[in-house]
């Protein structure tokens, strides 16, 4: 027994290790996020998302959150600041400035405040979303 709790810590599914981070990208290709699988309950996290800009308008790159997973977290800070950080829908579009076709990196430091498993969405507005999951522990 000690042994498989063991081999689950080396892994990353009691803290960091392979298999605690996972990578996702919406279908539009616009916007890709990492998270960690599982998450202390009033810890700190993250969401690190890169975000190419919308093609619709190039001078902003946007991406949507589902208010599912936002009312499930403090979101304690987002770097850079959203130019602008309005509802749509069933969530919020934080919406950036950019300047060429790069994407940008945004760092959403959160604060899980439920215990279970936390789901949520993100995409870019108006385009279908990828889901995913957060497993928060105790």
């Amino acid at each position: 027994m000690l042994a498989l709790i063991a081999l689950a810590a080396l892994a990353g599914l009691l803290g960091p290790g392979p298999l605690s981070t996972v990578t996702h990208s919406d279908p539009s290709g616009l916007v890709q996020f990492e998270h960690e699988r599982f998450a202390r309950y009033i810890g700190d996290t993250s969401l690190q998302l890169q975000v190419l800009p919308d093609p619709e308008q190039p001078d902003t790159a946007q991406v949507w959150i589902s208010s599912d997973y936002l009312s499930a977290v403090q979101v304690q800070q987002v770097r850079p600041q959203p130019d602008t950080w309005p509802g749509a829908g069933d969530g919020a579009v934080l919406v950036f400035p950019v300047s060429g076709p790069d994407p940008i990196s945004v760092q959403l430091q959160i604060r899980p405040d439920q215990i279970g498993l936390l789901r949520g969405a993100v995409g870019t507005p108006a385009r279908e979303p990828v889901e995913f999951w957060q497993f928060v522990y105790a």
